[in-house]
């Protein structure tokens, strides 16, 4: 039977020679560099010097001495070998394996001694063998213990991971697109295909707070483009089974299947929440059933920077934090009303990129991307000249907005198209680089 939970010495404890994770062992040091190298004790010590151990759990423990002679017990732990290893090597890292032995040291000096940790002591061992079970089996048809799976863990802790696909998940079930029941099961298949770049342009998604997902289209356009998603989603068309190349075919023709107008994505004047439609459109722009034409709405200048897909999809194969933020960044704030940030921030991402693609420290962007690099590029006549201004004016805008005192001339117009103009190039240079 299992006895009460008491503090069991540690200097008591003895590692289960029986252990599962391990098969039969007798020599403690075998053990010790056994647990180290296949089940992450170090990491596990780590944690336990940043936070104690997890007052959630106990450890399990059969006595092992002659119960009717003096002295005090001596335990072995068959639930929570890990723990104890932990704990046993902080407080005396000199029985850690040589290699780990310093690692140990440093980590002791961070904590106390551990003289005794909590656990029960199980006189019946089949039934101590039944809860180990019971933990490590799974969940058993329900009667073990069941894993988080990832919208779990998403709640619990949002990443960047699946921020995306959870947030257009949690809007769908709002809108009665999915029902719950239905949604289990899909969110890392549909986190595939719209944690890309081209999903990302389209739905104009910022996951920089991955608890709170920014969505830049228009609500009507965005609640179309879903419906589109989750039914897809249903129907198996999103798959695990598709590869970058059909993800990219997808949102290529995803706008015109939702019904949505590819010039609406240049009407960057709307905040991320705007709902007040156009007298003509109002009918047709809800993003409720059976709205199958296009919407219809006037082309305007745009006023942001214009995501390019090609040199998105180059920033993300980088893996570059940095730029993808950057980039990102640049097709958020208006130009319109922030042109001498955007300037900084045009002239930062055209710097990172020369530095990443192999310009020395000191070396201006423009003097980079040389007559002769842009043509080993692919660039040149007329349009290799157009290149050269459009740089040479960003370097101008981003520098004399740094450093001059009061000088500043920015037009974001200028900004825009000149972007443009040399986002071609940046991405041949980025695609040009070796990042596996």
């Amino acid at each position: 039977m299992a006895g009460p939970v008491v503090d069991i010495p540690v200097d008591r404890i003895h590692l289960y020679e029986e252990n599962p994770r391990h098969g039969r062992m007798t020599d403690r040091d075998q053990i010790i560099e056994f647990l180290l190298q296949d089940e992450q004790v170090y990491e596990l010590a780590s944690s336990i010097v940043e936070h104690e151990t997890n007052p959630l759990e106990l450890i399990g423990v059969v006595r092992i001495d002659n119960k009717g002679g003096r002295g005090k017990p001596t335990y072995e732990v068959w639930e929570g070998n890990r723990r104890v290893c932990a704990i046993m090597l902080l407080n005396d890292p000199q029985i850690a394996p040589a290699r780990w032995r310093k690692r140990f040291e440093q980590l002791s000096e961070r904590i106390p001694l551990i003289e005794s940790i909590e656990g029960r002591v199980f006189d019946d061992r089949d039934e101590l063998r039944f809860w180990m079970r019971n933990i490590h089996n799974g969940a058993q048809g329900g009667q073990g213990r069941k894993d988080w799976g990832p919208d779990e863990q998403h709640r619990d802790h949002p990443t960047r991971k699946n921020a995306i696909a959870f947030a257009l998940l949690e809007r769908a079930e709002e809108k009665g697109y999915l029902t719950k029941a239905k949604r289990k099961g899909t969110l890392t298949t549909l986190q595939r295909f719209v944690g890309t770049s081209v999903a990302r342009e389209i739905l104009e998604a910022d996951d920089s707070d991955p608890a709170s997902v920014i969505f830049g289209r228009r609500k009507s356009e965005l609640n179309k483009i879903l419906k589109v998603l989750i039914a897809d989603l249903l129907s198996g068309r999103i798959s695990s089974r598709k590869n970058e190349d059909d993800i990219i075919a997808y949102f290529d023709g995803l706008e015109a299947r939702a019904g949505i107008a590819k010039a609406a994505a240049d009407d960057v004047n709307e905040s991320p929440d705007d709902d007040d439609l156009s007298a003509h459109d109002a009918s047709k722009d809800d993003g409720e059933e059976g709205d199958d034409e296009p919407s219809v709405r006037p082309t305007r200048a745009p006023t942001k920077i214009r995501r390019q897909s090609g040199l998105a999809e180059a920033i993300n194969r980088s893996k570059n934090s940095k730029l993808i933020d950057l980039y990102t960044s640049l097709g958020r704030v208006p130009a319109s009303t922030n042109p001498q940030l955007i300037a900084v921030g045009c002239w930062a991402l055209c710097e990172t990129i020369a530095r990443v693609c192999g310009a020395p420290d000191k070396q201006a962007f423009t003097h980079h991307f040389s007559n002769d690099r842009l043509e080993r590029l692919g660039f040149s006549g007329e349009k290799r000249k157009s290149i050269t201004r459009a740089f040479a004016r960003l370097a101008e805008g981003g520098n004399e907005t740094k450093h001059h005192a009061i000088a500043s001339t920015c037009d974001h117009r200028t900004l825009i198209t000149d972007m443009e103009v040399v986002s071609p190039v940046l991405a041949k240079a980025l695609n040009s680089q070796d990042f596996d």
